[in-house]
């Protein structure tokens, strides 16, 4: 029994030993290329419509009759510094933030909207090319 244990180990180190695979030496080289060749650069646009009561008279405390919403837009680079310019203007809806960053070269991908109480979420996912 202890030699056929034996035979076996023996006869497993090469199978265990060649399933290793050997690093390349231009490995740095080929990741440094790969960030350079980037094409797309992405945006998520959160958007959040707030339901405001306004002067509507004796049932102004029910926040489901409000016609007002407030909307509170943030945008999400990524990291990227040089984009931070967007927070800085005053929207008014989602579809006013949409056509202002579409001026200038953003596009379109997706969107998901997610009701959280009374409050709705708007989730925009938008490229442009660099």
């Amino acid at each position: 029994m202890k030699k056929i244990t034996l035979i076996m180990l023996v006869a497993m180190v090469p199978f265990l030993t060649m399933a290793q695979k050997r690093a390349k030496k231009d490995k740095e080289k080929t990741e440094s290329n790969n960030t350079s060749n980037e094409v797309y650069q992405f945006m998520v646009m959160t958007g959040m419509e707030i339901a405001v009561a306004g002067n509507l008279g004796p049932a102004s405390d029910d926040v489901r009759n409000a016609t007002e919403r407030k909307v509170k837009i943030l945008f999400d680079f990524g990291g990227i510094k040089e984009l931070d310019h967007f927070t800085e203007v005053q929207y008014r809806s989602m579809a006013h933030a949409v056509n202002y960053v579409g001026k200038i070269g953003w596009r379109f991908v997706s969107s998901t909207i997610v009701n959280v109480g009374e409050t709705r979420v708007h989730y925009y996912y938008m490229k442009r090319e660099k």
